[in-house]
């Protein structure tokens, strides 16, 4: 089955950052049609003054009884003191249901008075038993800092074999101490699916979720995400993640 999912972010308040840091985390979502998705990940990032950064990411994934693997570089890099642009990819050795390839880039604007705007897009290639198809996804946000809090919305257009979809998500985040927040993101519109047949499927999604970071000590975070997604009359599926990260 081929997809197109919405990516539901929660960007860190601009400031001190750690130069570099390491997470591995575990997700597990349970589906009232189907059987259970797993999601085992390690995530390094790297982080510069001026939002200069890298990140490498591998994760082994198990959904519709298939295990697949997926590797994920992107990197940011500041174009004056208002712009950052950022870059992605992914590969995928077998790709039996994650995009054989993935490449995507974005442009964010500090608009002042605490405003951030962003517009991106992202182009996926899937490759299996059914043929090659490639999606589209595009993307635009803006953000409202204030204080310790955080309230952004992103608004989401997809393609895929001609047909076309959109969806929204909200979130909110509370920052506090340094380097920890805690959040809330709630998405809803229409999502896309190829499943092999002469036309892709279009079903309506409802999603919400928490999530956040809480330091530890000595270097150490917890990082969290509980949520619930509805797919139309497909499934439902509910789940959670935990992740432990180090600073260095």
């Amino acid at each position: 089955m081929t997809r197109v999912v919405p990516v539901l972010v929660l960007l860190a308040v601009p400031g001190a950052a750690p130069a570099a840091e390491v997470e591995v985390g575990y997700r597990h979502e349970l589906l009232t049609r189907g059987p259970d998705w797993r999601e085992l990940s390690i995530e390094a990032g790297w982080r510069a003054p001026g939002h200069a950064g890298l990140e490498l990411a591998v994760r082994g994934l198990e959904r519709f009884g298939l295990r697949d693997v997926d590797l994920r570089a992107s990197g940011s890099a500041p174009l004056g003191p208002r712009w950052t642009v950022a870059g992605e990819a992914s590969a995928s050795p077998e790709h039996r249901f994650v995009p054989a390839f993935s490449g995507g880039a974005s442009l964010q604007r500090t608009l002042g008075g605490g405003l951030v705007g962003s517009g991106g897009v992202r182009w996926s290639r899937y490759e299996n038993e059914a043929g090659i198809t490639d999606a589209g996804v595009g993307s635009l946000g803006l953000e409202r800092y204030w204080g310790a809090f955080r309230l952004g919305w992103t608004g989401y257009l997809a393609t895929l074999d001609g047909e076309w979809s959109a969806s929204n998500a909200v979130a909110w985040d509370l920052y506090y101490r340094d380097r920890d927040r805690a959040g809330v993101v709630v998405a809803a519109g229409r999502e896309i699916e190829s499943t092999g047949g002469p036309a892709p499927v279009v079903s309506t999604v409802l999603a919400a979720a928490l999530r956040g970071r809480h330091g530890l000590g000595g270097g150490w975070a917890l990082t969290y995400e509980a949520g619930i997604h509805r797919q139309g009359d497909l499934y439902t599926r509910g789940g959670a993640r935990i992740g432990l990260r180090r600073y260095f």
